[in-house]
């Protein structure tokens, strides 16, 4: 391919099927030593010759400009290499055992560990009997650390401190594996943590004095082992390797305006993650942490406090955003130092919204991942919990509202009906009448003026709890729709499916029953409530200006609330699609319609009793008063004298 860029050649290997239909190799000039300036690589091509005697026909590859080039054609063989290091147990650095003198410094000792080059002949071709191939090679210590390197090579006194080790050694073809002479890798005092110290091996024939024009190395061995030192930590494996095992409880979310259960262009504002990472391991996690992998347009905002958390609680998580080469942004959180057996990190990550203008992504995916660092470990076993992923949709606002009420809020009921050997007859000897009206309409503002198929979901708190009691039993629905037969419902088998009997038994109280107690309220709304029931309404088209109305017709079925107190009940309705595409639904299309229901015999004999307290009270009051007044003498003072006593005085006297 001449023409492509400055020239290109393709070698393609022939099977017993013919050539195979993907290049085993391509070269291009800036893969040789040749000048910068070449073009048409690849006008003209001969081989068929072997040039340097070595069995193989080379190739000579020439351009429109006359230039020729010579590509020898060398027999691939395979090593196989291995690191071996000595002790391979877990390092104490605090090991006086594994100190030696240090070249430079004989006054200086250091910990360090004795490391050797394995090579073996594994295939390939080569010519005659056995052979000696020599192998270049580079050895890196510490590799994977971008802070510098904390374990050195010092091959002799006037030798630096190095990160890197390369010498040259012999591989026989006959297949026996050969070693180098053992040399020492010391550790450095000046960077030091727990991380494991990886050593890289790479090599390669292409210098070797006398094997270098008749073999090259299959390209996977240039990098050709990797070992590593553990360093030893508080785990309880004799490995050091701490074995963790974290687990990223699903992601739950909240959009911000509250009520909305997807991104609304031009009216959310954010959303927030609540995050929950535990470590049910055997040892503890060492530097764990949480990484999020951003959609397009959304930008991160904070880490925050969840729950009733303050933000002393979340401090110690640090987060940071980094892009990657694919231009993609990610969220890394730091989290514990230490994440001990059993324990969890919970905190909240937000991400703004704003920038999402329209709907070229209809969907947002984010992507989670809870990751250990070394010395700790996480068998890939265990990884499938590591992981999570949540999606939400992306629209715009459809300005449905949904207006909701109950017909009374507060309703007094009989909570001294007791069970019966049957069910009641009519929906009267239920209980008492409940009404819940609901009202649907297109608000001002509205980007449509009539949508098509809209379904509603009604959530009715038909049960009490999750037994098999009655609570809330519907009776039927009324639909006001000014369309005519525009509205329905399809109930599923709840409306009125009890299939009621005669001989209803009402029997009231004795009089020594336990005192009534509240009942936990029943909240459709919230959707681990037990004991509610949903079915779907209808509507075909909802246009601006018209309301449709709804009225939820039940009973309260008393004989449930036998000697309870008072108990809240709440019905909810959302609006869940329509037939126009790219439409969300925000607070304005969910409605909860809540009811108060008080016993009516508690009140009665509530009000007996203060009349009661209040005589016994006033007899009380009346009593401390003739008390007070008698002892002030009231009741003692003598009557005056009368004229007539002074008459008798005096005709006593004459």
């Amino acid at each position: 391919a001449p023409f492509d860029s400055n020239g290109v050649v393709y070698l393609y290997l022939g099977t017993e099927n013919g050539l195979e239909t993907e290049p085993r190799q391509t070269i291009r000039p800036s893969d040789l030593a040749v000048s910068n300036s070449i073009s048409t690589f690849g006008w003209s091509l001969d081989g068929g010759v072997d040039m340097d005697d070595n069995s193989y026909p080379d190739v000579m590859v020439g351009t429109m400009k006359g230039y020729a080039v010579y590509l020898r054609a060398l027999p691939i063989i395979d090593l196989e290499a291995d690191i071996v290091i000595n002790p391979d147990t877990p390092i104490n650095r605090t090991n006086s055992a594994l100190k030696v003198d240090v070249p430079d410094n004989p006054s200086y000792q250091a910990v360090a560990v004795d490391i050797k080059i394995c090579f073996k002949y594994l295939k390939g071709v080569v010519d005659g009997t056995s052979q000696e191939i020599e192998v270049n090679y580079t050895l890196t210590s510490d590799y994977k650390n971008a802070k510098g390197f904390r374990m050195y090579f010092k091959p002799s006194t006037s030798a630096p401190k190095s990160q890197k080790l390369m010498g040259r050694t012999v591989v026989s073809t006959d297949g026996t594996q050969m070693c180098t002479s053992t040399f020492k890798s010391y550790f450095n005092d000046e960077i030091y943590d727990f991380r494991h110290i990886y050593f890289k091996l790479e090599a390669d024939v292409k210098d070797s004095r006398s094997f270098s024009n008749r073999v090259t190395l299959n390209d996977k061995l240039i990098d050709a082992a990797e070992d590593r030192v553990v360093m030893q930590s508080g785990c309880t494996k004799p490995s050091g390797v701490c074995q963790a095992d974290l687990v990223l409880s699903p992601v739950q979310f909240e959009i911000s305006p509250k009520g909305y259960d997807a991104i609304a262009i031009d009216r959310t504002d954010y959303v927030l993650f609540n995050i929950n990472v535990t470590n049910r391991g055997e040892d503890d996690a060492f530097r764990p942490e949480l990484s999020l992998t951003l959609p397009r347009n959304i930008i991160f905002n904070r880490r925050q406090a969840v729950g009733d958390q303050s933000e002393e609680d979340v401090g110690h998580i640090k987060c940071i955003t980094k892009q990657d080469e694919d231009l993609t942004n990610k969220v890394i959180c730091s989290l514990s130092q230490e994440l001990e057996v059993g324990a969890s990190e919970v905190f909240g990550l937000s991400v703004i919204t704003t920038n999402i203008e329209d709907l070229s992504q209809k969907t947002l995916v984010f992507d989670f991942n809870a990751r250990v660092q070394e010395p700790s470990e996480e068998l890939e076993t265990l990884l499938g919990d590591n992981n999570q992923k949540v999606t939400i949709q992306v629209g715009y606002p459809a300005g449905i509202e949904l207006l909701g009420r109950p017909l009374r809020e507060k309703q007094p009921y009989s909570n001294d009906v007791k069970k019966g050997t049957s069910s009641p007859s009519t929906a009267k000897a239920i209980g008492p009448d409940v009404r819940h009206e609901l009202e649907v309409s297109i608000a001002d503002g509205a980007q449509e003026d009539a949508f098509d198929n809209v379904v509603l979901v009604v959530n009715w708190p038909e049960y009490m709890g999750n037994g098999d009691d009655y609570l809330l039993y519907l009776v039927h629905v009324v639909i006001e729709d000014p369309t005519q037969d525009n509205t329905y419902c399809v109930s599923n088998g709840l409306i009125n499916h009890a299939g009621v009997e005669d001989n209803t038994v009402r029997k009231r109280r004795s009089a020594d029953a336990e005192e009534a107690k509240d009942l936990p309220p029943v909240n459709c709304a919230d959707t681990e409530t037990q004991g509610c029931r949903n079915f779907n309404c209808f509507i075909n088209r909802l246009e601006r200006g018209n309301t449709i109305k709804f009225k939820f017709m039940a009973r309260l079925w008393e004989s449930t609330l036998y000697n309870v107190g008072n108990i809240n009940v709440t019905s909810f309705v959302n609006v869940t699609s329509v037939a126009q595409q790219d439409f969300v639904f925000g607070p304005e299309g969910k409605s909860a319609m809540k009811s108060q229901f008080y016993p009516s015999s508690a009140t009665k004999r509530n009000y007996l009793w203060i009349i009661i307290g209040s005589v016994i009270a006033g007899i009380l009051l009346l009593i401390l008063i003739i008390i007070i007044l008698w002892k002030c003498g009231f009741f003692k003072r003598k009557a005056p004298p009368t004229v007539r006593a002074e008459a008798h005085e005096h005709e006593a006297e004459g």
